[in-house]
């Protein structure tokens, strides 16, 4: 059990250290707060609250993964590296495709309630 709560104490450093550190995971998490309030006043199915909290743990799981890569990169390679700049890119779009799909969910799952509420 001790093992297991200092692994978890990592875990949780690296999340704090991501979400001080980088400008994108704090907008995530902000938008995430704005996304699941709207879910909760619009009154979402349980499967698309599941939809919408899968969508943005894997957003939030990229970001960190993307603060990893460049921490780590820029530790290993700290002069400018082709093949370091493509391995941070990659990760990078790896974080904006997500986020893009996010967007296409959220339009799925909220437009039809929008509309539905305005009458449209």
């Amino acid at each position: 059990m001790r093992r297991f709560l200092k692994s978890a104490g990592y875990a949780l450093s690296g999340i704090v250290h991501t979400y001080r550190s980088e400008r994108n995971m704090r907008t995530h998490t902000a938008i995430l707060a704005v996304i699941l309030l709207a879910a909760l006043v619009l009154g979402v199915s349980r499967v698309e609250l599941a939809v919408i909290l899968a969508i943005a743990a894997l957003v939030l799981c990229l970001e960190l993964a993307n603060t990893a890569v460049e921490n780590l990169a820029d530790v290993v390679s700290p002069e400018r590296d082709p093949r370091i700049g493509i391995a941070k890119d990659c990760m990078a779009g790896a974080v904006m495709l997500a986020a893009c799909f996010s967007v296409a969910i959220g339009v799925i799952i909220f437009l039809p309630k929008l509309a539905a509420l305005l009458g449209i």
